[in-house]
């Protein structure tokens, strides 16, 4: 493994913690890709946020393992990248059922 994939790894994880943390404090929907906020009822927002910042310390994490193992397993690590794009799936499936 090489080093720099894993400072690489160490930088987005933090990154993405920090983003996490910021979206849970403030409650700002509109840090959100593809979301209108106006369209969310206002009950389901707090789900809505936590759901959101679950996904993306899920996402990073298969991210961040993907790229650590890219010169250990190939596929493996597609796998685990594939996996990160997928898990998003879910979330953006949440927020349209509730914008409808």
């Amino acid at each position: 493994m090489d080093v720099i994939d894993m400072i690489i790894a160490i930088i987005l994880m933090v990154i993405s913690s920090v983003l996490a943390l910021y979206i849970y404090f403030s409650k700002n929907l509109h840090m959100v890709a593809s979301i209108d906020p106006d369209k969310i009822p206002g009950h389901l927002k707090d789900r809505v946020i936590n759901y959101f910042v679950t996904t993306l310390i899920l996402v990073t994490l298969f991210f961040a393992i993907g790229i650590c193992l890219t010169e250990v397993n190939t596929i493996l690590s597609s796998v685990f990248t594939v996996f990160g794009f997928l898990s998003w799936i879910p979330f953006y499936v949440y927020c349209y059922k509730i914008q409808r």
